[in-house]
């Protein structure tokens, strides 16, 4: 499977700093990744923006995020 291929990113100190960015830039926007409930998303959100992967999703509270490349 592809997924078996798929290597996993773990969590380090350009992930979470990746993630308080985030955060306060989503909050700061208006951008609704900030809430509470999208916690999950945000950590990978981050950890994409982090490794400078860009983030393969079909779930719209993805968009226009700031610092967040997102294949289409």
């Amino acid at each position: 499977m592809v997924l078996d291929q798929t290597p996993t990113i773990r969590s380090d100190n350009q992930v979470v700093d990746a993630h308080a960015d985030l955060t306060s830039a989503c909050r700061r926007l208006g951008h609704a990744l900030h809430a509470k409930h999208h916690t999950a998303d945000r950590w990978v959100a981050a950890s994409a923006i982090a490794k400078g992967a860009a983030l393969l999703a079909g779930d719209g509270i993805y968009q226009n995020a700031p610092g967040l490349d997102l294949l289409s």
